[in-house]
């Protein structure tokens, strides 16, 4: 059985960076034993075998099952996410996840995603003040880490949704302020956003 650190500050969960497709032995739920560098990736900390390449596949297991996500009283969405980085997670109504950007093409990301935020959309800062102004400033502050981009390496057709396969626009729609629930993926960190 997989087990964590039994600490709910910490993640149980961190990213193997091999630079290759893995080798068909490589399955969720096998066990494998790697050793490597701790690095931080433009903040993502991994373990890089690229270079040696030493791993071990072991035992096929049950898949670990995806931990709930939540953020914690007092506490930011961005530190919440720190603290399940390189988890499997499952976003459910607890979650309290609202859609601030419908799925489209993010000219900063060069890719398509959707963007969401803990409780509520978030507001542009010059809607609410005035440009410059200090409140501003703390608003785009703010902003910066209560967002999470829900976005798939698949790179899907025109109109399909990588994560929401029965999605269809000719009859559902998804709207900025939905909460999000049912969707599961693995918390990742680059280039200063989750």
């Amino acid at each position: 059985e997989v087990k964590g650190d039994n600490s709910p500050y910490t993640s149980d969960g961190v990213f193997v960076f091999l630079g290759e497709t893995p080798p068909a032995a490589i399955q969720p739920g096998v066990e494998i034993c790697v050793q490597g560098k701790v690095k931080e990736y433009f903040g993502l900390t991994q373990i890089d075998i690229k270079t040696d390449k030493k791993f071990e596949v072991g035992a096929k297991g049950e898949v670990p099952v995806a931990a709930p996500f939540y953020v914690a009283e007092g506490e930011t969405l961005a530190q919440a996410l720190e603290r399940y980085e390189g988890m499997n997670v499952l976003l459910d109504a607890g979650s309290d996840l609202k859609i601030s950007r419908t799925f489209s093409f993010d000219y900063a990301g060069k890719r398509n995603n959707m963007l969401v935020s803990y409780k509520e959309p978030l507001m542009k800062p010059t809607q609410l003040y005035p440009a410059l102004s200090p409140e501003a400033t703390a608003l785009v502050k703010s902003n910066l880490e209560n967002q999470l981009f829900i976005e798939s390496d698949y790179k899907p057709a025109d109109g399909v949704i990588p994560y929401f396969p029965d999605f269809n626009a000719e009859t559902g729609y998804i709207r900025v302020g939905d909460q999000l629930t049912n969707l599961q993926g693995v918390i990742g960190y680059s280039y200063g956003a989750y």
